[in-house]
Formats: C-alpha cells, sequence, structure tokens
C-alpha cells in the first residue's frame, strides 16, 4: 500500500514539475508530455544496460539512481 506521500508525488508527475522544462511556452511542454511514458521501478531494478541502444530520455522525478559500468 502506498503511503499518502507517495501517491501525492506520483499523481503530480508533468513535465512542466522540471526545471529544464520552465519558461517553455505551455503549448510545447504539452506536446512533449504526451510522448511521455512515466513508469515506477523498484530499488536495484536496471534502467539500461551497457551498449544499449535505444533512444529513450530518462528523467527522475522523484527518488535517484546509480550509474555503474
Amino acid at each position: 500500500m502506498m503511503s499518502t506521500l507517495s501517491q501525492m508525488r506520483y499523481g503530480e508527475q508533468k513535465l512542466a514539475n522540471f526545471e529544464i522544462f520552465q519558461g517553455l511556452p505551455d503549448e510545447v511542454v504539452e506536446t512533449y508530455s504526451k510522448q511521455c511514458l512515466w513508469r515506477r521501478y523498484d530499488a536495484h531494478q536496471t534502467l539500461i544496460e551497457h551498449e544499449d541502444t535505444s533512444r529513450n530520455v530518462f528523467f527522475i522525478s522523484f527518488g535517484r539512481a546509480r550509474a555503474t559500468h
């Protein structure tokens, strides 16, 4: 069961919350937002692997990630 804080933070996920998107016109942010797929990852779960050829972009909205090689 998620805590109230986790539910609130997860429910507020939007690109407009990221500093990199602030200052852009709302229409632009909305266009990019429609292309997003929001995911939750468990602790120690792999997001991408070495030599991955995907062109995905990840924004960490809550929590943290670690890069290892």
